[in-house]
């Protein structure tokens, strides 16, 4: 299995997507944390986002 780490700053959610389609990777990989709702109406949770929004699978980790 083809493993590629990355960091970037700026809009994150649309960065992920971006590049998994640049990448055509077959699926999304995350760590996520645990949030209370107050947190996450708050801070509002990027995993989410990327679950809600990707046409591949997400698989969240954490």
């Amino acid at each position: 299995m083809s493993v590629e780490r990355l960091s970037e700053g700026g809009e994150v959610e649309r960065k992920i997507l971006r590049t998994a389609d640049e990448r055509d990777a077959d699926g999304i990989v995350m760590g996520g944390r645990k949030r209370s709702g107050v947190q996450k109406v708050l801070l509002g949770s990027v995993a989410l986002d990327v679950m809600l929004s990707a046409d591949r699978p997400v698989t969240l980790t954490g």
